[in-house]
């Protein structure tokens, strides 16, 4: 399939108390060891929703299971103010979310680092899902494609990922050493990618649910919920996201 387009956080309420059950990673559980406090390499994080004055909300509903998006089919994204983030060197992304739509021939925008050049082929960096898995664009480099360019064919790699339900919740962890990005879903490793060159673009808006161009244009809206978005100034070893993973709450 050539040509696809590039395709395709309330951030949730700490529970006092966890009800139902959550699948816990094996490896690790809250006994595991980590020699460092993570928590001191965050460099953004939003878990609590009473103040919304770090945020630029449109049309999005707040609840106790994060932030959700497209419930009346308008466009609405999150806009999140202030972040000091660089996508140049290591870093971490992490959360949760889950959509409502099984249509997987719509791509939808999870999380943007838009400048005012953004598009879905031309951005500092994009999550977000197509063919119903999760994938991204890293200045250019699109991780579904062979050899990660924006009009190569669908790589075997993407298509192998396997493909994510509807109306479930998913933990989502993007790790980048500064030479590979790897992608993990549920703590486990889904995909891949070698060889990719950092990026020298910096971002002007982090911004969730939508890609927003000129003109108050909305690209690839997403139909669903985000919630524990977490951003770390430095790539997390895979112990560290079975941590994170194992202290989700559960919704």
């Amino acid at each position: 399939m050539k040509n696809l387009l590039a395709p395709s956080l309330a951030i949730a309420l700490y529970f006092s108390c966890n009800i139902g059950a959550k699948k816990v990673n094996i490896e690790s559980t809250a006994e595991v060891k980590v020699k460092r406090n993570i928590n001191s390499l965050l460099a953004y994080q939003s878990l609590l929703f009473k103040n919304q004055d770090d945020f630029e909300p449109r049309g999005v509903l707040f609840n106790e299971q994060g932030v959700t998006f497209g419930v009346q089919d308008n466009p609405c994204y999150l806009n999140i103010n202030e972040v000091d983030f660089d996508l140049s060197k290591p870093f971490n992304i992490s959360f949760t979310y889950k959509t409502f739509s099984g249509d997987g021939s719509k791509p939808q925008a999870l999380i943007s680092f838009q400048d005012q050049f953004s598009s879905p082929s031309s951005i500092p960096f994009f999550i977000y899902t197509a063919a119903n898995r999760i994938t991204a664009v890293y200045d250019k480099q699109a991780l579904w494609a062979e050899d990660y360019k924006p009009k190569g064919e669908m790589s075997r790699k993407f298509y192998d990922s396997f493909v994510l339900d509807k109306d479930i919740f998913y933990f989502i962890s993007i790790n980048f050493d500064g030479k590979n990005i790897d992608i993990y879903v549920e703590s486990e490793l889904y995909a891949s990618f070698d060889l990719v060159s950092p990026s020298e673009r910096p971002f002007s808006d982090l911004v969730l649910g939508a890609i927003v161009s000129k003109n108050d244009n909305y690209l690839l809206p997403f139909k669903g919920t985000i919630h524990g978005l977490k951003l770390f100034n430095t790539y997390l070893m895979e112990r560290e996201i079975i941590m994170l993973y194992n202290n989700q709450p559960v919704l």
